[in-house]
C-alpha cells in the first residue's frame, strides 16, 4: 500500500516538474529571434541571392546577422531579407552581451576607414563602391565615379570588399 502511495506521489512530482519545464521551454522559444540561430547555413533572400556560411554570435549589425563565409570574410545580412534558412539551429543567447552595432555605425566605420563595401540590393544586384556619406536611412558609394545613394531598405546583405 505504502509502495503504491510512494509511486503516486513520484508520477505526481514527475508530472509537474514535466509540465514547468514544458513552460520554461515555451517562454524561451517565444523569445527566440533569428538572429539567434547558429551554426551552416544556406539563405535565400527576398532578391533571389543564396547565401552559405557560418552562422556567428554575437550577431552583427542591428536586424541582420553574420555569415562567416567559406573565404573568411564576414557578410551581414538583414534578417528582414531573408526568405528561408536551411540549416540553421535556435542558439542559446548572450544575456550579459552588449548591444548589436546598427547598421548606420557599421557604415560609418567604413566611411571613416575609407572602405570599399560590396553591398546586395534588394533586386539582386552586387554594388561594390567606397563609402562616401552615410545618413540616417541611407548610405552613399562611390562607383568609379558615379555616386549611388542606396536607402538602408533596399540593402540586403554587406561587407568589407574583398581586396579593398
Amino acid at each position: 500500500m505504502w509502495l503504491e502511495a510512494a509511486a503516486r506521489v513520484q508520477v505526481d512530482l514527475d508530472d509537474d516538474l514535466r509540465a514547468d519545464a514544458r513552460e520554461l521551454f515555451v517562454a524561451e522559444a517565444a523569445r527566440t529571434r533569428m538572429t539567434d540561430r547558429t551554426g551552416r547555413v544556406r539563405i535565400a533572400l527576398r532578391s533571389g541571392a543564396i547565401l552559405e556560411g557560418r552562422l556567428l554570435a554575437p550577431f552583427g549589425p542591428d536586424g541582420s546577422a553574420s555569415l562567416m563565409q567559406s573565404d573568411g570574410r564576414i557578410l551581414h545580412v538583414r534578417c528582414d531579407a531573408v526568405v528561408v534558412m536551411t540549416g540553421a539551429r535556435a542558439g542559446l543567447r548572450d544575456e550579459e552581451a552588449s548591444p548589436s552595432t546598427s547598421m548606420a555605425a557599421y557604415l560609418r566605420d567604413a566611411w571613416s576607414a575609407g572602405e570599399v563595401v560590396r553591398a546586395l540590393l534588394c533586386d539582386g544586384r552586387w554594388i561594390c563602391g567606397r563609402v562616401a556619406f552615410v545618413g540616417a536611412d541611407h548610405v552613399d558609394l562611390d562607383v568609379t565615379g558615379e555616386l549611388l545613394t542606396i536607402p538602408f531598405g533596399a540593402l540586403e546583405a554587406w561587407q568589407v570588399a574583398p581586396g579593398a
